[in-house]
């Protein structure tokens, strides 16, 4: 008897076509993450002061605007308003965050308390006069805005540059952050921005999304992220994912368990890879990483864009373990640990 060349066609072919299935049905499912602030505080440090202290004197040069990339001397709006705005704003979201036990804006109001040349001890002892154990000094403000009309829309592209300094109490260093960005202002989204002297309003809100910015970097919050699952018709796997749409991780964790041994290759590297995305909501990353390493080797013919989507999250998960790591040491108390 001849053999059948199609179905020895079938059989060479099947392991390919069962390896790209994996990719082809996959889902997104929005989270939230707590991320750790950019500074890590001593655990003592539970109140923070804010000062626009102006060490470069930027409030005191004078501001430009630009009008199609031409600059003209502004003369409606001056670099120590817009400190002052930035400064206040910070405050007022890291009071929101309650990372501190409070928060107080001095502004400008004790900038002879901080000459030039004050030594780490003379900074030691305003610590303790004034009470506070974290000092943020906004040292260099600027915004530099230009003004473009494009395809009968008007644009404004807001250059900002801040210089922050942190000084802590007992601690002899003074550290610095440099805080860049370009804001984008377009007269559809922000026609009121776009009236008559409407300017200085743009740019003050530039300024304070500049501190609301700079004190979500201060303080540990929650950032919402994106994270790609696999799908399936399978009974248990949609069982499954109808448990995870509804934040109950422990049984949709429950049965993704019991198809990793599924003996159809697909459904078992779905389901290793979907456990560990229940391990970070759980915030053991590092148990996810190793079912990532079990599903990146499911298949007898490797699948390189399987292979590349659990690399990718293998990635995420190491640096979540380092934010979680960083995390137990900002936050007080163990309470206060994402779960995720």
């Amino acid at each position: 008897m001849k053999p059948n060349r199609i179905a020895l066609l079938l059989a060479f072919l099947i392991p390919y076509i069962q390896a790209c299935v994996t990719t082809t049905n996959v889902g997104i499912l929005n989270i939230e993450v707590m991320k750790p602030s950019v500074f890590t505080f001593k655990q003592d440090s539970d109140n923070i002061a804010v000062f626009v202290r102006d060490r470069y004197q930027s409030d005191t040069l004078p501001r430009f605007t630009m009008r199609n990339y031409v600059a003209v001397e502004d003369t409606l709006v001056s670099n120590r308003t817009l400190s002052k705005a930035c400064a206040g704003q910070f405050a007022s979201s890291a009071e929101q965050y309650h990372y501190f036990k409070s928060v107080h804006n001095f502004s400008d109001s004790l900038n002879n308390l901080f000459p030039e040349n004050i030594s780490s001890e003379q900074m030691n002892t305003l610590h303790d006069s004034l009470g506070y154990s974290v000092f943020l000094f906004l040292d260099y403000f600027v915004l530099l805005d230009n003004r473009v009309r494009y395809l009968e829309t008007d644009n404004v592209h807001v250059v900002a540059s801040v210089i922050w300094s942190i000084s802590v109490k007992s601690d002899t260093n003074l550290y610095v952050l440099n805080q860049n960005d370009t804001l984008f202002w377009n007269s559809i989204d922000n026609p009121a921005l776009f009236k008559n002297n409407a300017r200085p309003l743009m740019l003050e809100n530039s300024a304070r999304f500049m501190g609301e910015s700079m004190a979500g970097k201060l303080t540990p919050s929650w950032n919402n992220v994106e994270r790609m699952y696999y799908k399936s018709n399978n009974p248990e796997m949609l069982k499954a994912e109808k448990y995870m749409k509804a934040g109950d991780w422990n049984n949709a964790a429950d049965v993704w368990k019991k198809e990793t041994a599924n003996k159809n290759p697909n459904i078992a590297a779905k389901a290793k890879y979907n456990l560990a995305l229940a391990c970070e909501m759980e915030g053991r990353p590092k148990t996810g990483i190793n079912w990532l390493a079990d599903s990146y080797n499911s298949y007898k013919v490797p699948n390189k864009e399987h292979q590349a989507n659990c690399q990718r999250y293998i990635n995420i998960l190491a640096l979540r373990k380092k934010e979680i790591e960083l995390l137990s040491k900002q936050l007080n108390s163990e309470d206060q640990l994402p779960k995720n």
